[in-house]
């Protein structure tokens, strides 16, 4: 370390002798001093030259990765976390050629063509996207980008001018044959509120809307239609400009307006495992700016190997998968195993809420049926006469017996699928199942 001191400066810093001379000695140390001094001086110009040195190629350095850094390595803007990958975004920032048809361009199509006669539906202007639907249109305007994801964060702004105006967001799989058009699950923003739609299982499940169209869709059926989709009340001000992200995680999609969380939904058909389009659509006009969409990845908090951490679930396990996981979980199951157990847990709630839809059960039913099999379970019965029995005393319809016993089926072959992942040693430490788990 560089230490500094006084040294003389001038000859009246020297003591003289007699005569007013400096003696030879005297003279000898001062100049000693001044070349000491000059000396130190040097070195520490030397120090901040280094320093200033450093300091400018490191800016430099900094200021070139910046400049190559792809869309999905940028810092975010305030008040967003963009884990996963940047699959699009637009600010919109341009003009059309023309003023007759939609010219969005970067991978944007409409519906205009196929439903307003070509006419024009959108419109970019003020560095802004304007969805409007035209007065010989037959079907909501639908905005369409193509995008492929299981879990999604979608940001954007968007402004509602009038009372009738509405936005929505819908998530689709084109492949998907068990639902009309590719709609897996929408959420609408209205001046009245929020909804969120689990299409898949709801709405638009074939089975539901082919009886609606031919006019034939039960009480029943329109009871289960209705468990699919939520409404949050929020009130959305006219002219105003709202920050809104929309994130679909496992099978629950949530919403937040201006940073606040403002509603959430959980329902097995936002889990589909795929989707490859997301639409924004009006049913009559709507702004929208700065959009981007995410694609996310199942466990935020996942392992280098990309796995989900040992005992960390991420889909909504059904009773049945709940029970075996408790006593899994304490032999010590690798990432892979946790990862498979998901999957499993996952397949089966697919498969368990497909046929109590289409059988019209409720939790009402489901509450009814466990009190009566638990008092059967007493008995000797087995079997058909089991089952008939169940129904006879619950007064279930033939397909909601049916569906109970396929439910059980399922539960049975999924706990033999799960165990058959342990090894024998996991499977020496496994607890032995408690009363409730034997029962089902």
């Amino acid at each position: 370390m560089l230490r500094f001191q006084q040294w003389p400066t001038s000859p009246g810093h020297i003591r003289t002798s007699a005569n007013n001379r400096p003696s030879t000695d005297e003279v000898f140390a001062a100049g000693k001093h001044r070349r000491e001094r000059q000396e130190v001086r040097r070195l520490w110009h030397c120090h901040v030259f280094a320093a200033m040195l450093l300091f400018v190629g490191a800016s430099q350095t900094l200021t070139a990765q910046s400049k190559t850094l792809a869309p999905q390595d940028q810092p975010s803007r305030p008040g967003t976390k963009p884990e996963g990958k940047l699959l699009f975004a637009d600010d919109f920032e341009r003009n059309e050629s023309q003023e007759v048809t939609d010219e969005l361009g970067l991978g944007w199509s409409t519906n205009s063509k196929r439903r307003a006669g070509g006419h024009k539906q959108v419109d970019l202007g003020d560095g802004t996207l304007h969805i409007f639907r035209h007065e010989t249109a037959d079907h909501s305007v639908s905005v369409v980008h193509p995008a492929e994801f299981t879990d999604c964060r979608v940001e954007l702004r968007f402004r509602l001018d009038d009372p009738g105006d509405d936005l929505g967001i819908d998530f689709a799989d084109m492949q998907c044959q068990d639902v009309h058009a590719g709609h897996i699950c929408k959420v609408f923003f209205r001046p009245d509120g929020i909804e969120i739609l689990d299409y898949k299982m709801g709405r638009m499940n074939k089975q539901y809307r082919d009886a609606l169209k031919a006019g034939q869709l039960t009480e029943t059926q329109k009871a289960n239609v209705k468990r699919y989709q939520r409404q949050v009340a929020k009130q959305i001000k006219l002219k105003q400009w709202y920050s809104a992200v929309v994130t679909i995680l496992g099978d629950t999609l949530s919403v937040t307006l201006d940073g606040q969380p403002v509603g959430a939904f959980s329902s097995p058909g936002i889990e589909h495992s795929q989707k490859d389009m997301i639409r924004f659509s009006a049913r009559h006009q709507v702004r929208l700016d700065d959009v981007r969409v995410f694609a996310l990845f199942r466990a935020a908090a996942s392992t280098e190997s990309g796995q989900p951490p040992a005992k960390h679930l991420v889909v909504n396990h059904l009773f049945v998968a709940k029970l075996l996981w408790q006593r899994m979980q304490s032999v010590d199951l690798t990432d892979q195993q946790v990862a498979a157990f998901n999957q499993l847990s996952s397949n089966l709630r697919s498969r368990v809420d497909k046929l109590r839809a289409e059988a019209g059960i409720t939790k009402d039913t489901i509450k009814r049926r466990d009190e009566i099999y638990s008092e059967l379970k007493k008995t000797s019965l087995q079997g058909d006469d089991l089952w008939n029995e169940l129904q006879r005393r619950g007064s279930f319809t033939d397909l909601q017996r049916d569906t109970f016993r396929k439910t059980h089926q399922h539960n049975a072959a999924f706990k033999s699928a799960a165990l058959d992942l342990l090894t024998p040693e996991q499977r020496k430490r496994l607890p032995k199942p408690g009363r409730r788990d034997r029962s089902k």
